[in-house]
């Protein structure tokens, strides 16, 4: 027997207050409540566990789906490519037959640098001359 039109509101009234007793219920017995309860000694906003429980069991799995690399084979950068570009706190300065040669950067404020020589300097100032 179909039901008529006129009971569809109330079934859909029954469904949805059969939805929200169930994520009641499932809301206060995740794992987080009581985690979050017992550390704090206050329980926490129900749209703090509402949120977490959506985090953990619809947004993951969602996040892990849509973003799927679907193109893993283009990972990588072919030889040669990437000279210039920072690769942690290193530079990629060159590529050669062994491979990428990488130098150390570092960002200081004016007042902490220091000129450091490698080798002598010299200054000519007309007849006056300095070495160092």
């Amino acid at each position: 027997m179909r039901a008529s039109t006129s009971s569809l509101p109330a079934m859909l009234a029954r469904h949805f207050a059969l939805a929200c007793f169930c994520l009641a219920m499932l809301v206060s017995s995740h794992p987080a409540w009581a985690e979050d309860s017992a550390s704090d000694g206050a329980e926490p906003a129900a749209f703090d566990v509402i949120d977490g429980f959506f985090g953990d069991y619809l947004v993951k799995p969602m996040f892990k789906i849509l973003f799927w690399d679907l193109t893993f084979w283009d990972n990588h950068i072919s030889p040669g490519e990437g000279v210039g570009t920072m690769v942690g706190d290193k530079r990629v300065v060159a590529y050669d037959a062994q491979g990428y040669q990488l130098r150390a950067e570092q960002t200081l404020p004016v007042q902490d640098a220091r000129r450091v020589l490698d080798g002598p300097v010299s200054l000519d100032l007309g007849e006056l001359s300095l070495d160092v």
